[in-house]
């Protein structure tokens, strides 16, 4: 008879491999969340900056792109960031509305942002509202457009 030569890996070395997989998975997943959550803030201090760009501009010329066409911002008015950058009047339809994406925690938020003085203004799916009073305007984040 012929003996077999075996070749392969034993129990042993494929439990120890998989261990080492878990072991890494396990530190990189907390990371992972992190490094999302800190992106994610980011993305919702730009969009709460491009609002206030927007705001500036509302309040020199006195016309706002509302869902592609500029037209003349009313007072007393609300409208809200949409996914896209534009506009719309909160009355109207607010489908496609920007929400942020994450509660900010404490020390992500500094006030410069319409966030507060604390994070409790800043939470996840408020809207980000530009309202045109006059000749001046206030970006504010709203947690619903009732």
């Amino acid at each position: 008879m012929k003996r077999r030569k075996n070749s392969g890996f034993t129990l042993a070395e494929m439990l120890i491999v998989i261990a080492v997989i878990a072991i890494l998975i396990a530190i990189a997943v907390p990371t992972l969340r992190s490094v999302i959550h800190s992106a994610n803030i980011a993305a919702d201090h730009s969009s709460i900056h491009n609002a206030y760009t927007v705001a500036e501009t509302v309040g020199m010329t006195g016309t706002i792109d509302v869902g592609g066409s500029v037209e003349k911002a009313e007072t007393g008015k609300k409208y809200v960031l949409c996914q896209d950058g534009s506009f719309v009047d909160s009355t109207g339809d607010t489908s496609k509305a920007y929400r942020l994406k994450e509660n900010a925690k404490d020390g992500e938020c500094d006030g410069s942002l319409g966030c507060g003085e604390d994070e409790s203004t800043h939470k996840k799916n408020s809207y980000i509202v530009i309202e045109y009073i006059g000749e001046s305007w206030k970006v504010s984040l709203k947690e619903s457009l009732s």
